[in-house]
C-alpha cells in the first residue's frame, strides 16, 4: 500500500522530532524503489513526515539510490547543490557506522542522530534478527572497504 516500513517509520519519527526541536530545518529522505514501484521509500517517508507536522517546504527527496553507497553519493550531490557540507544523519544504531563513513567518504561532515534501539532484543526472533543485521553490517563494511566506497 506504499506505507513506510518499520525501519523507515523509526527514521522518520526521529527526523520529524529533530525538525520540531529546530535542529534540522531541512529533512532529506533518501532511498529509491520499494516493492511498490509507484512510490519510493523516500516518498513514503516524506508523506509520513508531513502527517507528523513537517511542512512540504522542509522536505527534500533523493529517490534513485538502491544501497547505502548510492544513498550517500546521490545525497551528497543534492547537498552540494544547496551549499550544505554538514548533516545530522538519522539511521538505526546498527547501521550508523557504515552510513556515517559512506557520507564522510563523499566529503560530507556528519553528526549522528540514531533512531531508538530495536526492542524485543531478548526474544529469540528479535535476537536472531539483531544477529543477522549485525552480520549484514559487518559484511557491508568489509565490502565497502574492498570497493573503496569508504575512502580508506
Amino acid at each position: 500500500d506504499g506505507s513506510p516500513t518499520e525501519v523507515s517509520i523509526r527514521r522518520t519519527v526521529r527526523a520529524a522530532q529533530l525538525y520540531h526541536e529546530g535542529r534540522a530545518p531541512l529533512l532529506l529522505f533518501s532511498t529509491g524503489g520499494t516493492t511498490y514501484a509507484h512510490l519510493s521509500e523516500a516518498a513514503a517517508m516524506a508523506r509520513f513526515a508531513r502527517s507528523l507536522g513537517v511542512p512540504p517546504k522542509a522536505i527534500l527527496l533523493e529517490e534513485k539510490s538502491r544501497n547505502t553507497e548510492e544513498n550517500a553519493r546521490f545525497t551528497a550531490a543534492l547537498l552540494r547543490e544547496r551549499g550544505i557540507a554538514r548533516i545530522l544523519l538519522v539511521t538505526d544504531p546498527i547501521h550508523m557506522r557504515r552510513a556515517r563513513d559512506s557520507f564522510r567518504a563523499q566529503g560530507i561532515g556528519v553528526d549522528i542522530a540514531p533512531t531508538t534501539k530495536i526492542r524485543r532484543l531478548g526474544s529469540r526472533v528479535g535476537g536472531w534478527n539483531l544477529f543477522v543485521k549485525g552480520m549484514h553490517e559487518y559484511i557491508g563494511i568489509a565490502f565497502y572497504r574492498l570497493r573503496g566506497f569508504l575512502g580508506f
